[in-house]
């Protein structure tokens, strides 16, 4: 009965916060993909849809030798990962509440070790930042990739769809997102559950995705731009990707077969609008493929590695640019058909694209030395007779992410309301349903199951926090003062330097000396109580104990343990390759984290009273950097939160871990609830709060 009670709440619940009023526009998300061989739905869609069309395709493993489209011997069979989700995958059918939105407690458990695979967000806030924008083929939608899900959008600007649960990585870029020609399917490239993965979904009157398959690539992060690609052709039939150092795949949608790989770094991966030709770039040789055959591809020599190319819809000409020169081939005979130099004259980097089968465009970015000012050249030519058509310049501060065939801007929702995202020097929850987000311009405190929030901002002047009230730092020649918020000194210091940690308590504030030394100060004293060489890195902290590491040139870190109560310095060591993060627990060990060159591992290390001596702990092998790490409250779990975004969690002796996907850029700072039934994260684009599945 409590069950069915849950879900009842949970289904009103969804209901309010996708605001199900006539002429709202609700909010749809994915069912989690097939894990067994029992389907399963999205409650939300209607009847008329659950029919064997609708059913989450996987594309089952391959055998030894995959059949190709037409066996050549320039297409090499190879085994491909298994497609089928695995069993820690990150649920993603959820609709969490906006920053302001009452959030129902939904009688969440404490998150254990076993049910970190069923966390999903209930709250959260995102700046809406526009990652790439894909037009449909026809150019009728536009598909927008942001740090708070998938927008979709038609020539009008009406919004026809908001996925909060499908994201492109927030590294730059310009192929993690592909959408066919009517917009009924589209695909992107994401981190889930700490790996690379390729998500291939199916749209059904605009409103409604349903996810046809997810195929994990085992491939290493790096944290590059244009790391991946995932590219569908135009007709929905073949789906290539890679990441990474994986090889290029190409599949035919349609029957599950592969029909090309390539271990090449083939990239700028161009379907001809009719699905005709790919064009992939391997340095400066440009391979084209038959689609219909797959068989040895036609080659053509670029002038250089990364020379703008383009194909005509119909497949009949390849437009290339290269210094002040425009030329086209035909892709019949790879010869030229025409070339023409530019109106101005001048070599321009240029992105090109067809409008049709005799219109071809170019844009040109530039920036000044100090990029804050760019010009745009937007040009136009007819490609058979190589007239020009257009020229425009124009100069900008922004550039806009959205292509130059989309008509008109689109207007994003910030759901910030206030909440200050970005480099994050407090981040901590205060009570069971309080949470404390710090930034250098704003400092909240927000229920999150009330909805209230208090904040205090200051556009001039950095901010700090206590766990009870906004700290500002006014700088001043020859001063270096922090504030409470009724003006009163928590420290007045001659020198302008930098305060770069307050405890939560306000008794003790470390400020940097013009990366010469980190001083920790008492509230209200002049004089420092400890100095230590080296510029600041990282502290950490109990009620009774403050733990900071400095660098010094030699790349040699200082690792200082200091109590409150007494005032005394309890230990100073040294150490090379050390992670910034740091972290206390409640008996006064301190754990730090060191790189391992040699292995690409993390180690684990510990300093416990009363000799302080560094010892080892445990050797990690994770895909990306570590950012932040925390325990639980009753340190029966250890988190840590990675560059690619994902957290991995672990038990208190390292002998298990589960990892869940959290956000799609790094993970900046993490906080367990004192009640332990709720994990915290921050990324530079916002704050998500995750609980246990009901």
């Amino acid at each position: 009965m409590r069950k069915q009670f849950a879900l009842l709440a949970l289904a009103f619940f969804w209901l309010v916060s996708c605001g199900g009023m006539p002429g709202n526009l609700p909010v749809f998300s994915s069912p989690e993909p097939v894990v067994s061989a029992t389907p399963t739905f999205d409650p939300a869609i209607p009847p008329e849809y659950l029919t064997q069309a609708a059913l989450p395709r996987t594309i089952p493993p391959p055998p030894t030798e995959i059949p190709t489209e037409t066996p050549t011997p320039t297409i090499t069979p190879s085994l491909t990962p298994s497609i089928t989700p695995s069993s820690t995958r990150t649920p993603r059918l959820f609709s969490p509440a906006a920053l302001g939105t009452q959030v129902i407690d939904m009688g969440y458990q404490p998150i254990t070790l076993e049910g970190v695979s069923q966390l999903i967000p209930i709250w959260q806030t995102m700046k809406p930042v526009v990652r790439q924008a894909v037009p449909s083929g026809d150019n009728q939608k536009l598909f927008i990739s942001t740090a708070n899900g998938l927008f979709v959008f038609d020539q009008s600007g009406a919004q026809l769809a908001h996925w909060f649960d499908v994201f492109t990585h927030a590294r730059p870029c310009k192929s993690c997102l592909t959408v066919n020609r009517e917009g009924t399917l589209f695909a992107v490239l994401t981190r889930n559950a700490g790996r690379w993965e390729a998500q291939v979904y199916e749209v059904r009157d605009t409103r409604w995705k349903n996810l046809r398959l997810s195929i994990p690539l085992e491939a290493a992060y790096r944290g590059q731009e244009n790391e991946g690609l995932v590219l569908l052709s135009p007709d929905g039939n073949f789906l290539a990707y890679a990441a990474g150092d994986s090889a290029l795949r190409v599949f035919n949608l349609n029957n599950g077969r592969q029909v090309l790989t390539s271990d090449k770094p083939l990239r700028d991966l161009q379907f001809s609008a009719n699905s005709a030709l790919l064009a992939a770039r391997d340095g400066r040789n440009l391979l084209i493929y038959d689609t219909q055959t797959w068989q040895k591809p036609v080659s053509l020599l670029l002038p250089a590695n990364d020379t703008p190319f383009a194909l005509s819809p119909d497949a009949g000409l390849l437009a290339i640019t290269f210094s002040n020169r425009l030329r086209m081939y035909s892709l019949q005979t790879l010869k030229t058909a025409r070339e023409v130099t530019v109106p101005d004259g001048k070599p321009r980097a240029w992105e090109l694209t067809f409008l049709d089968e005799n219109r071809l465009q170019g844009r040109s970015v530039s920036w000044n030395a100090a990029r804050t000012q760019a010009t745009i050249i937007t040009a136009e030519w007819e490609a058979l007779s190589g007239k020009n058509l257009r020229f425009e310049t124009s100069q900008t501060s922004s550039p806009s992410p959205y292509p130059a065939t989309w008509p008109q801007e689109v207007a994003l929702p910030d759901l910030t309301n206030g909440l200050g995202v970005g480099e994050y020097n407090g981040f901590r929850y205060i009570t069971s349903e309080m949470l404390l987000v710090g930034t250098s311009q704003a400092v909240c405190w927000v229920k999150i199951f009330s909805g209230e929030q208090n904040c205090f901002s200051d556009p001039q002047n950095r901010l700090f926090s206590t766990d009870t009230i906004a700290l500002k730092e006014i700088v001043q020649e020859k001063r270096t003062l922090l504030q409470n918020w009724r003006g009163e000194a928590i420290l007045d210091v001659f020198g302008d330097y930098r305060v770069r940690a307050v405890d939560r308590s306000g008794e003790w504030v470390v400020i940097d000396v013009r990366g010469a030394a980190a001083d920790l100060y008492a509230k209200g004293r002049s004089r420092a109580s400890e100095s230590v060489g080296g510029a600041f890195q990282a502290f950490a902290e109990t009620r009774t104990l403050f733990a900071y590491t400095t660098q010094q040139k030699s790349k040699t870190f200082v690792i200082t343990i200091f109590d409150k109560a007494s005032g005394k310095t309890l230990a100073q060591q040294k150490d090379v390759f050390l992670l910034s993060p740091l972290l206390l627990n409640r008996q006064g060990t301190l754990f730090l984290l060191k790189r391992d060159l040699d292995k690409g591992q993390v180690i684990v290390q510990a300093m416990q009273a009363p000799r302080y001596t560094i010892r080892e702990v445990k050797r990690l092998s994770l895909p990306a950097e570590v950012q932040t790490f925390t325990y639980s409250t009753k340190e029966d779990l250890l988190a840590f939160a990675l560059a690619d975004g994902s957290v991995w969690v672990y038990s208190s002796d390292f002998e298990v871990s589960q990892v869940f996907q959290a956000a799609d850029s790094p993970v900046t700072a993490l906080a367990f609830s004192p009640d332990d039934r709720f994990l915290a994260i921050a990324s530079a684009e916002g704050v998500r709060v995750f609980a246990v599945r009901p």
